[in-house]
């Protein structure tokens, strides 16, 4: 049996949790006027060529795509806009960036990101609304800081390329430390959600509270040629040790087949807070009409947990 997290594009399963006993374990130059000198005569002295030498060039350079980069991000990150980059690694659409995927960065002069272009790749002041629901911060042992949430798609379209910082602020308002984060799902549909997370390794002492706010979300353009509208049956829910485990069946009721299929769980408290989730790939395609079973665990903070969704997300192959 596959052991991943579970996630649905378009369909999310809300299942309560069964009573179960808790366990015991659980980043100008001025120009001088001068005289010319007399014009002097000399003897051409003839030059030996210099030896044809080849110019030494640098390595290119290589970025290896990240779980939750986009295009627009990398390409920010480079100061390349992103027609030079999709144009340098032969891709025709973005949304098909894979995690793993090398990418060469063009390095030459017309590749480089004029300031023109900033205003279409930087966040807009107004980005597309989305509400952030379920945020709190765990401490763990080590001193580190785990802070988790979901981002809720209250929009009437779905979303994608979701991207959020977090903050850990003094009791002045000074932000301490903080970091930009993106969804567990690269597609949210409306009324949908999906969590997020970051790990503070080091928590300042001195920090008083948390924040999430939003960065960046696009409409998603025709996400019905693109994502798989899989459908979950979460089976069972129940403790195994000190870890959580819900067991189910993903189907494809589509007539292709769905690649990259990525499984989502996320755990709830009493107050509707994120207590944990996990994010997983099932190894294999799933070809049409039929399913595929899943095994996720995980271990929430506060032991059992209230309650918990199980989502999954599918592309679809070309036909």
């Amino acid at each position: 049996m596959v052991f991943a997290l579970l996630c649905a594009c378009g369909q999310v399963v809300n299942v309560k949790t069964p009573t179960v006993a808790p366990t015991q374990e659980p980043t100008s130059a001025v120009s001088l006027a001068t005289i010319p000198p007399r014009p002097t005569v000399t003897r051409a002295v003839p030059t030996v060529p210099p030896p044809d030498t080849p110019t030494p060039t640098s390595p290119p350079i290589v970025h290896v795509v990240q779980p939750g980069e986009t295009l627009i991000a990398i390409a920010l990150q480079y100061g390349v806009s992103v027609a030079a980059l999709q144009s340098a690694n032969g891709i025709d659409d973005p949304s098909t960036l894979q995690v793993s995927q090398e990418l060469v960065i063009p390095t030459d002069e017309e590749s480089r990101l004029e300031d023109d272009d900033l205003g279409l790749l930087l966040p807009t002041p107004t980005p597309i609304a989305f509400a952030i629901e379920g945020l709190i911060c765990h401490e763990e042992p080590t001193g580190s800081l785990w802070c988790m949430g979901e981002v809720a798609n209250s929009t009437e379209a779905s979303i994608e390329n979701i991207q959020l910082r977090v903050s850990l602020y003094n009791a002045a308002g000074e932000e301490l430390v903080g970091g930009d984060v993106f969804t567990a799902l690269d597609l949210v549909p409306s009324g949908q959600r999906a969590p997020f997370g970051i790990l503070f390794a080091s928590a300042p002492d001195n920090y008083d509270r948390f924040l999430a706010v939003p960065i960046r979300a696009e409409s998603s353009l025709e996400p019905a040629n693109r994502y798989a509208a899989l459908q979950v049956v979460a089976d069972d829910a129940a403790p195994v040790g000190a870890l959580f485990q819900i067991t189910g069946t993903v189907t494809n009721p589509a007539q292709q087949v769905v690649t990259d299929v990525k499984v989502v769980v996320t755990t709830y408290d009493g107050d509707g807070n994120v207590t944990g989730f996990r994010q997983a790939k099932l190894p294999e395609a799933i070809p049409a009409g039929e399913s595929a079973g899943f095994a996720i665990s995980l271990m929430p903070y506060d032991g059992v947990p209230a309650n918990y969704t199980v989502g999954v997300q599918g592309r679809l192959s070309a036909p």
